[in-house]
């Protein structure tokens, strides 16, 4: 029987070890959770540890075989009590309960209870063959520890709706199963299922809580982007408004050309509007016609000294609204700006290898690419955001001189109309 439990303490402390490893590379999800979680898994490693040294050392004789099983059984008792301290804690945090340290403070008699064991053995004792025994206050302190499991059970049920299903599945049986198996250790002696119980529960624990906080973690990134893009979209430029205006207000020519052209001023504002408003992915040709608008009234500014080229050979799906006439806008601004105001912008767009690609391209003064050092180029990094809620890519290639290419890859499932 001993080996059994040898071979099944190794293989729990190896699921826990990696457990521990897993947390750390997810603590970004939430801090605090993941501390919560990693002090609830090192209570159980240690549980398991001091568990599995007790056991083999078990009736070894000498005094290096005497010391170890006296720092592991008291060991694995005092981290049973952190675990159920750390958990209890870590619940009422969850719940939003004011008073989360009340059972902390109720396993303090059991800690002190152990510190004087060492001098007594009223819980248990170790005898001069090394052999561990129960004393005779450890079926009482087996009992406590159940009576507390209980009232945290108690507690969690009373304010089950600040929990998930998930969550509140995953804490009862955390509770109530170990509770049972405590009890079963006090009265038929030589069984250990309350390790094993409480680590395989504790994964469960951490599953369901790490997949709220991930939900949580998205949901407040997908906030932030949000706010994000409206403070991109809503700063439409001042300086454009009034070159627009001045240029209309020169147009040499008939009203009807006066009038289109503050048709299209009216319609170039409507759509900017409409973007403020929602964030939704438009159709892409609803955003080329916004292109085509823009670049219309770009022109009557500059005297029709910006070319553009169309390759639309796909164009069947959506994109983040204003990103193709953001990419379109910086090629004039930053592109032509040392150029005269003159140059040409090529659009593409094409379905190949199971996704689709759209290319700006243009032939104006380009720039040093290190897309992660883009300092300024916060348009550039905040489509890049938008196009990864997509599931999709931005790829910048530019040379100074020659002009800059900016392509996206966005995929064809969940996108295509």
């Amino acid at each position: 029987m001993a080996d059994i439990y040898i071979y099944l303490d190794i293989c729990f402390l190896s699921i826990l070890s990696f457990a521990w490893v897993v947390l750390f590379f997810l603590r970004k999800l939430n801090t605090k959770n993941a501390v919560s979680f990693s002090l609830l898994v090192f209570c159980n490693m240690m549980v398991v540890l001091s568990n599995l040294l007790g056991l083999i050392y078990k009736g070894q004789m000498g005094e290096m075989a005497n010391v170890i099983l006296k720092i592991s059984n008291f060991s694995e008792f005092l981290f049973t009590a952190a675990n159920f301290a750390a958990f209890s804690n870590y619940c009422l945090k969850v719940l939003k309960i004011n008073q989360q340290y009340i059972f902390v403070y109720l396993v303090i008699p059991c800690v002190i209870l152990l510190i004087i064991n060492v001098f007594t053995g009223w819980v248990y004792y170790i005898d001069e063959n090394n052999v561990y025994y129960r004393g005779l206050f450890f079926n009482y302190y087996s009992v406590y520890f159940a009576f507390l499991f209980i009232a945290l059970l108690v507690i969690i049920i009373i304010n089950r709706k600040n929990l998930t299903k998930g969550e509140l599945l995953s804490f009862i049986c955390y509770i109530v199963i170990p509770s049972i198996c405590i009890l079963i250790q006090a009265f038929y002696y030589g069984l250990y299922p309350s390790q094993f119980a409480s680590a395989s529960l504790l994964l469960i624990v951490i599953i369901f809580s790490l997949k709220k906080d991930a939900a949580l973690y998205i949901q407040r990134e997908k906030e932030i982007q949000e706010i994000s893009d409206r403070i991109v979209i809503s700063q439409v430029q001042p300086h454009f408004l009034y070159n627009c205006i001045s240029a209309i207000m020169a147009i040499d020519g008939t009203p009807k050309k006066t009038k289109d052209a503050l048709a299209k001023f009216a319609k170039y504002l409507r759509f900017n509007l409409n973007s403020l408003s929602s964030n939704e992915p438009i159709l892409f040709t609803k955003e080329m016609e916004h292109v085509e608008n823009y670049v219309d009234l770009e022109n009557l500014r500059m005297d029709g000294k910006i070319k553009m080229i169309y390759s639309l050979d796909y164009t069947s799906f959506s994109i983040p609204p204003l990103s193709i006439q953001m990419l379109v806008e910086n090629a004039i601004k930053h592109g032509f700006g040392k150029k005269g105001n003159h140059g040409t912008v090529k659009i593409s767009s094409r379905f190949e290898n199971n996704q689709i690609v759209i290319t700006v391209e243009d032939d104006g003064c380009g720039f040093a690419t290190d897309f992660h050092k883009l300092d300024g180029h916060y348009g550039l990094k905040n489509l890049q955001n938008r196009i990864t809620m997509m599931n999709g890519s931005l790829d910048i290639k530019s040379k100074v001189n020659e002009g800059t290419k900016v392509t996206v890859f966005l995929p064809k499932k969940g996108i295509n109309l």
